[in-house]
């Protein structure tokens, strides 16, 4: 059941879960806990490569597409070919960005890491002993926020490589489990069902608002709206200014487990390795329950 939403567009591209998507021209970019990265346009999906095991993250950019993944490696592809490939951490990469010439990469084997692009050459790396893993990041004018598997979020400028800050934003059990980015904030998504809104610049304040009681797997921002994908299968917009008003946009059995936004669509996988989109132009059905 999709409320107040007519789907756009949808095709099952993946055997698995869908966990990250980014749009390349007329092309729909998808990785898979199936261990692929696929393109979709329309009715025909290809395959650009493989990982040994979960791609967790797919970035597009001009003329090259990355990928990062549960077997460690970060992946170049460009035409369908591998031009660029290395064993980047010791355990999965749980996300990856991209900022200008630097690929920052966090992993459950306790370290982030900061890469060249598209070069792959190691410029730092940072180790944080114990259980409180990073797990999401998200860039903002030079910085790093990094979250945690322990609601500890960490802030590292990239060009300096000085660790800013570190304060805890979620409760100690809580993932920050997906990020992103606005004008003025970092936006986490936590697994207990919080957005977390915070400042980009000191004293970096916070607030938290619980909108669901599922892991929200996936965020994406535009236009000052942000979009939340939960494990119940909803996806939900709120205003950035007022993140106390969530508004329900789609339902549908399956966990939301990646958003983007490209133009006047929202981009979603599922589950159940289905994509779908919507018109992020629709009316908004109307409040949160």
């Amino acid at each position: 059941m999709v409320i107040g939403e007519e789907i756009i567009y949808e095709k099952k591209s993946h055997a698995d879960s869908v966990d990250s998507l980014c749009v390349n021209g007329k092309n729909i970019v998808s990785a898979s806990f199936d261990g692929s990265i696929k393109t979709t346009n329309n009715n025909e999906t290809t395959i650009i490569g493989k990982h040994n095991d979960w791609v967790r993250k797919v970035i597009c950019t001009d003329s090259n597409i990355i990928s990062a993944s549960n077997d460690g490696m970060i992946t170049i592809w460009s035409d369908y070919k591998k031009i660029k490939s290395i064993q980047a951490h010791s355990w999965w990469i749980t996300d990856i960005v991209l900022s200008g010439d630097k690929i920052v990469s966090v992993s459950l084997d306790e370290t982030v890491k900061v890469w060249s692009y598209p070069e792959l050459k190691l410029l730092y790396s940072h180790k944080l002993y114990g259980s409180n893993k990073h797990y999401s990041i998200a860039v903002n004018n030079g910085k790093a926020f990094i979250g945690s598997t322990h609601g500890l979020m960490s802030i590292l400028d990239i060009s300096s490589f000085e660790w800013i800050e570190s304060k805890m934003i979620a409760g100690t059990y809580a993932i920050l489990i997906s990020a992103t980015k606005s004008k003025k904030h970092i936006i986490f998504g936590s697994s207990d069902g919080f957005i977390i809104k915070v400042m980009a610049s000191p004293p970096y304040n916070m607030l938290k608002e619980k909108i669901s009681n599922f892991a929200l797997k996936a965020v994406a921002q535009s236009e000052g709206i942000l979009y939340v994908g939960d494990d119940n299968g909803v996806i939900r917009k709120i205003s950035i200014d007022n993140i106390k008003e969530p508004y329900v946009l789609s339902r549908f059995p399956e966990a939301v487990r990646a958003l983007t936004i490209d133009n006047d669509l929202i981009y979603a996988g599922y589950d159940n390795g289905h994509i779908r989109i919507f018109n992020k132009m629709a009316k908004i059905s109307g409040k949160q329950e």
